[in-house]
């Protein structure tokens, strides 16, 4: 009646698997196409497919999943345990597969041929290792090439805590703050990836900002690694974290803060 076929990919802490899977998941259910889930199942046609496609997302207490359905078969990932990453293809008509075999025609000759898989005990192999365990690994490939911003979401997180420097404490940035937001926004400009900056620039840039407050808002910004000077001068350049954590910034400001406002007072 139904066959299921699983492969586990298990994570040393439940934060490493959160932190990579609920990204993951969610940039998936808008990446993959219809084409791609013909594929996963080793399927070339999409117009010779007559039957439902479709993919969840759904939340659950124990957990989220993603699923991918064709017709009678599905190709699942969730986190189970907290620890580990499962992908699962299911099954419930084996013949929706097929295999090059042995097939005896009607009448009597003998050919190879590619045919729906038959329904037998001795089909258990080819279907697990060669049908289903070959989905598997497709769609693990396929989620390999997805890019996710788990990278800039770890760079706000540290950003976000304060760091000492000789006894001296220098606060994090906050995201939702609007002064702190303005300096995300002033280091995203292309100018400064290309030519670097210096105290001038960020007192052009921030409204009623001294010449003091510029440098110390300078060392703050190079003890959270997110600018570097040049040796020898006084011009800076935003490092890998910076960029990536402003990338971040911008980012849930355009698709998540924003939205969120037009919203309200749309509501209103």
């Amino acid at each position: 009646m139904q066959i299921e076929y699983a492969t586990d990919i298990v994570f040393k802490s439940r934060n490493a698997l959160q932190d990579l899977y609920q990204p993951l998941i969610r940039v998936a259910v808008q990446a993959v196409k219809a084409d791609d889930v013909m594929l996963f199942f080793g399927r070339k046609r999409l117009a010779a497919f007559q039957g439902e496609l479709e993919t969840s997302l759904r939340t659950r207490e124990m957990g989220t999943r993603i699923k991918h359905r064709l017709g009678r078969s599905s190709i699942t990932a969730y986190d189970k345990f907290g620890v580990v990453l499962r992908i699962e293809t299911t099954t419930n008509d084996v013949s929706e597969f097929k295999q090059y075999r042995r097939v005896v025609q009607r009448d009597g000759q003998v050919r190879f041929k590619n045919a729906p898989v038959p329904t037998n005990i001795y089909s258990l192999n080819p279907i697990m290792k060669d049908l289903l365990g070959a989905a598997n690994q497709r769609y693990l490939l396929f989620l390999s090439t997805l890019h996710t911003p788990t990278a800039g979401i770890k760079a706000l997180r540290k950003i976000s805590e304060p760091v000492r420097n000789q006894h001296r404490p220098y606060k994090g940035f906050n995201l939702f703050l609007g002064s702190d937001q303005l300096v995300f926004e002033s280091l995203a400009r292309g100018e400064f990836a290309i030519s670097g900056f210096r105290n001038r620039h960020l007192g052009a840039l921030l409204p009623g900002i001294s010449t003091s407050q510029a440098s110390r808002l300078l060392k703050r910004l190079r003890l959270h690694g997110l600018i570097k000077r040049v040796p020898g001068s006084f011009k800076y350049y935003p490092t890998t974290l910076g960029r990536g954590a402003t990338a971040a910034a911008l980012a849930v400001k355009q698709l998540a803060l924003l939205p969120a406002v037009d919203l309200a007072m749309l509501a209103k």
